[in-house]
């Protein structure tokens, strides 16, 4: 059976990638499109049109996306010690006059990122072949990403992916999305039965029946999710992590030890060695075409 993929879109490479302070990639241009996501630091990007009459000179700052579309010269530095998420993907002449025609500025702010933290996590079973529409899964997820920033709508409530994935499927469900938006408050049983003028047994009952889980064991798959994207793309100690996530930093450590199977420590060292490879979609796609990463410095000779 041949792979399933997206007609409009399909995603070709990612990586998440660190750049230290002085890299440059020099300029270069390719036939499919690509997508630079700042997630900490700052990026300089100078692009070149096709015609070679529009040439414009951009900073990307955290949190932000810029896109750039096939045939354009584009090149790269960096100031700052800066963390990107590198998408490379074919678009169809249809979806890719679409998006030109809204991406003029090329410079997009991302609320949200944590939906495109969980691309690399779908990415790898994805490149393995795991099952035969993961890799339409994450084309059709990318997709839906690009174009909801591109054009300034809200992409569906993502903060968690695999249960994650039924997370995704069930956002109408009120209690979910509750949790959601208010996992870093503290949060007992008893008042959130109140808040939706449910007794605790009913409400026990529905999220069981919409989720599979009590939910109290919700609210701290949806802590532990968001607790694993901070180790995976921020500095952030474990304690700075446990007050962001609405837990005590040793029973965060202890759950997530228990729940994951690693330490958070241990899990952000073997998170970013696992990210920070580059992930290939499509067997045709060149890996030797990708830019050369320099220092800009030059160092003089002893």
């Amino acid at each position: 059976m041949s792979e399933v993929r997206d007609l409009q879109l399909k995603v070709l490479w990612l990586s998440g990638r660190l750049y230290h302070r002085h890299e440059i990639v020099e300029p270069h241009q390719h036939d499919f499109a690509q997508v630079q996501l700042v997630l900490s630091g700052q990026e300089y990007t100078d692009l070149t049109q096709s015609n070679g009459d529009d040439s414009v000179s951009v900073s990307v700052f955290a949190n932000q996306l810029v896109f750039i579309p096939p045939y354009t010269t584009h090149s790269f530095h960096f100031e700052h010690e800066t963390v990107v998420l590198d998408v490379k993907f074919d678009l169809q002449a249809d979806i890719a006059g679409l998006i030109e025609k809204n991406a003029s500025q090329h410079i997009f702010d991302v609320e949200d990122v944590s939906p495109f933290y969980a691309l690399l996590n779908e990415a790898i079973p994805a490149e393995q072949k795991r099952f035969p529409a993961a890799a339409l899964q994450l084309d059709v997820d990318f997709k839906q990403l690009l174009l909801s920033t591109i054009f300034k709508q809200q992409p569906a409530e993502s903060s968690t992916h695999n249960l994650d994935r039924l997370i995704d499927i069930n956002t109408d469900f009120p209690l979910l999305k509750y949790l959601q938006d208010h996992y870093a408050e503290p949060i007992q049983l008893p008042e959130l039965a109140a808040h939706f003028n449910y007794s605790k047994n009913y409400l026990i009952r529905i999220c069981k029946r919409e989720t599979g889980l009590t939910p109290m064991n919700l609210l701290q798959h949806i802590r532990l999710k968001h607790a694993q994207n901070y180790l995976e793309y921020t500095d952030l100690s474990v304690n700075d992590i446990a007050i962001k996530v609405g837990l005590d930093a040793n029973y965060l450590t202890k759950s997530f030890t228990k729940t994951i199977g690693t330490h958070p420590i241990a899990y952000r060292k073997q998170s970013r060695q696992e990210h920070e490879r580059n992930i290939t979609l499509m067997n045709t796609f060149n890996r030797q075409s990708q830019p050369q990463i320099k220092n800009s410095v030059q160092h003089p000779m002893d």
